[in-house]
């Protein structure tokens, strides 16, 4: 499997060196060339860097910053420290997707010894659209997957220490990994032997990891979170990203009414001390319609399974490496739902350069439940867990960057399931703990 991951480990690092040389001889900054709303979360990155590293203090403006986390911030300081500016991020962000096809052929094997699955759940990964994007751009995603796919790796490693320690790390990159914890808890207990020791040995780590920032924030804002970001997405994006489509008005104007029940302006939303506030106006807004809302959430939940990751860089304002007039505002589920059958086949026409993506996202979900059910792996049972759970965390945010960490899990689980599938003849063990080698599958 060496001469496989080597070669193609050179050709991604040829692909991506290329990307990154033609968007500078172009001159793409990629940090103001998007929608308002993620420009505004890419500088607030580079500025916590900054006051980082000459200041010493993780602060925007005049106040602690408790929505984001330190460790993509703390990544960004070497850039800051060799050339002035983040314009190096790129780069190393280009090695942590050179590490991840690393990770993905090792996660890889311990399931089947072949090297095509590896090769190919790498290429789903290194090809995605939104993957070479992330790669260009300040933002989380590519530092996130590595995180979360490391603290995989070595949890079937049994190495149960860094386990917690790369979840811990994840959790200060994107609070959602918070999900994961009592999530990789379960996958250690609920068995025949329960691993009781592994269980506390990576909760330990990641809480060693993660205690420090909430302790941080208890004196800074008088609260024991990790964040404010999220409640503060379901106050400002899931809330009236519902009322919007319930109402058939713009979520600003939903945003508008929220934030006006609420009494916090923008910059208030974003503070750790106010989420007591925002908790109870969350929870009683859910409690109004609670079965309506989470009807709306869960089919956005499954949308962003399959979102495009094509139609989201062609929403971008200035976009130099795909312009289309093809796409459509609305999601397939809303035209369904509205029962709004001239938009179907409006939506058809529209999305049907898009199809081959559809297919490849809904193939890898079917494969790798297919294999799930089919073997009763439990090591593939806790990916697609990590890849739902995921979904159902972004919820009505169906943003296609916020699926570029699940990516790997999805084509590797996928890719497996198809594997379990050529070989369906031959499997003599089904629904078991654990598959031999005589099927591929190790344990």
């Amino acid at each position: 499997m060496k001469r496989p991951l080597v070669i193609l480990t050179v050709s991604v690092a040829i692909l991506y060196l290329g990307i990154f040389a033609f968007l500078r001889i172009k001159g793409t900054d990629f940090q103001v060339d998007h929608d308002a709303a993620d420009a505004r979360g890419f500088r607030q990155y580079v500025v916590l860097a900054e006051n980082l590293y000459t200041k010493h203090q993780f602060t925007l403006g005049d106040y602690p910053e408790t929505n984001r986390t330190p460790i993509y911030p703390l990544f960004i300081i070497p850039s800051l420290v060799i050339s002035d500016s983040p314009v190096l991020v790129p780069i190393f962000q280009i090695i942590l997707v050179l590490i991840e096809v690393w990770l993905i052929f090792r996660i890889s094997s311990l399931f089947t010894p072949k090297w095509w699955v590896g090769v190919g759940a790498s290429l789903i990964f290194v090809l995605d659209p939104m993957t070479l994007w992330a790669t260009q751009i300040i933002s989380s995603e590519i530092l996130y997957t590595v995180l979360l796919s490391a603290s995989i790796y070595f949890l079937f490693k049994k190495n149960y220490w860094l386990s917690g320690f790369f979840l811990g790390l994840s959790c200060l990159t994107r609070p959602m990994a918070m999900a994961f914890i009592p999530l990789f808890a379960l996958f250690l207990i609920c068995r025949v032997k329960p691993v009781i020791r592994g269980t506390v040995c990576l909760i330990i780590g990641a809480i060693l990891i993660i205690s420090p920032w909430i302790i941080r924030n208890k004196l800074v804002a008088g609260v024991y979170d990790i964040s404010v970001n999220g409640i503060n997405a379901f106050i400002t994006g899931d809330w009236p990203a519902f009322m919007a489509y319930k109402n058939g008005i713009t979520v600003a104007e939903s945003q508008q009414e929220t934030t006006k029940q609420l009494g916090f302006d923008f910059t208030e939303q974003l503070r750790l001390e106010n989420s007591p506030e925002m908790k109870a106006l969350g929870w009683e807004l859910f409690k109004s319609q609670p079965i309506s809302y989470l009807t709306f959430h869960l089919y956005k939940s499954a949308g962003f399974l399959g979102v495009s990751s094509f139609k989201y860089i062609q929403t971008l304002p200035s976009n130099p490496l795909v312009k289309s007039s093809w796409g459509s505002s609305h999601s397939f589920t809303e035209i369904v739902l509205k029962h709004d059958w001239r938009g179907l086949s409006r939506w058809g026409l529209n999305n049907l350069l898009y199809l081959p993506e559809y297919i490849l996202w809904g193939g890898l979900l079917l494969f790798g439940l297919y294999g799930a059910i089919k073997t009763g792996n439990r090591k593939i049972i806790l990916l697609l867990g990590i890849i739902f759970m995921t979904a159902l965390l972004v919820g009505p945010i169906s943003s296609a960057r916020y699926r570029v960490p699940i990516v790997p899990l999805m084509a590797i689980t996928g890719l497996i399931g198809f594997s379990v599938k050529k070989r369906d003849d031959t499997l003599s063990l089904l629904s078991q703990d654990v598959i031999t080698s005589s099927s591929g599958i190790t344990p």
